[in-house]
Parts: C-alpha cells; structure tokens; sequence
C-alpha cells in the first residue's frame, strides 16, 4: 500500500465549510491552465444513483481521480459508514458520516493516508485567505478538494477548480 500525507484539513466553523485537501505526494492528474485551472480526471457525483453517503461518494470520486481504485462500497466498509446508526438530537446533519464520530478518518487510515485539521473562521480575513491558498495549492498539484456546504446544503461535493481572479470561484460538477 502506497503511503501518502493529506496535511490539511480546513474549518471554516463559522460557515460550516469543511475541506478536506488532498495533498499528495505522488500521483499525477489531468489540470488545463489559463484563465481557469480544472482537474478533468474527476468523475461526476450522482446522488439517488447509490451513493447516498455524500462524504464517501465525493471520497470516492476524488481518491478515484489521484489514481486510487476504491469503490464506494469498499469506503463505506472501511469507514464504518455502512455500520452508522447515529442519531443524536434529531440533528438532520447525524447521517453525515463526518458528524458525531469522524468515518472519514478511518476511511483515510485504511488507505494509508493521515489527515490534519487547521481550524479557520470565515469572519477573519486572514483566515479566508489560508483556506483560498490552500485550494489553490491543491488543484494546481492536480488533487481535488472535498467540501461541504458548497450549495448551502449540508452535502458534501468535490471542487476540481478554480478561476483566477482576485477572489477564489470554487467549481464542483454540481455547479
């Protein structure tokens, strides 16, 4: 098994924005350069096809498009998602498989990869910017980021992109 490290995972508490950056050390991806930088390599996301879990399908996409064969199914198993049963307060975020107890991480351990949390504020600038570098580092060494609430739902999605322009413009395949 190929060992990698994922050393970021940002929060931006204050708008429930979380991502997840995967910053490999190996492994190569289509991106197109100009006004717009893309990581075509990603497949599309498809809720109601099978892929209920929205975590562990953009997971799957995005391991996927840095040239991990993993499977939806394979991810669910290893992260213990398949097994949830929380429920806590009638939250209708509890059936996210990062809320409560974090399936993401064991998901990652089985792969080989260790995952870092930097907790960030979308009210501080300095912040704002840290995150806006961080996507940027990222899609420009070809590995997409996960998010949620990149629609205002609580879903998670995958961004494959960004304009350049004085401010970062996320794209997802949901867009």
């Amino acid at each position: 098994m190929k060992k990698h490290v994922l050393p970021n995972i940002l929060m931006i508490t204050t708008g429930l924005f979380f991502a997840m950056f995967l910053l490999l050390q190996t492994g190569s991806t289509e991106v197109t350069e100009g006004k717009t930088m893309i990581i075509k390599s990603v497949g599309r996301l498809q809720w109601g096809k099978g892929m209920e879990s929205t975590y562990i399908g953009a997971l799957t996409v995005a391991m996927n498009a840095i040239g991990e064969d993993v499977t939806y199914d394979y991810l669910m198993g290893v992260s213990g998602t398949a097994f949830r049963l929380h429920r806590y307060g009638w939250c209708p975020s509890a059936p996210d498989a990062t809320c409560g107890f974090n399936h993401g991480t064991p998901a990652m351990k089985a792969m080989g990869y260790k995952v870092t949390g930097i907790p960030s504020d979308e009210n501080k600038p300095e912040d704002v910017e840290k995150v806006r570098k961080a996507v940027v580092e990222s899609i420009n060494r070809g590995y997409p980021v996960l998010a949620i609430d990149l629609k205002e739902v609580p879903d998670w999605g995958v961004i494959v992109g960004y304009a350049i322009r004085i401010n970062l413009r996320a794209m997802s395949h949901h867009n």
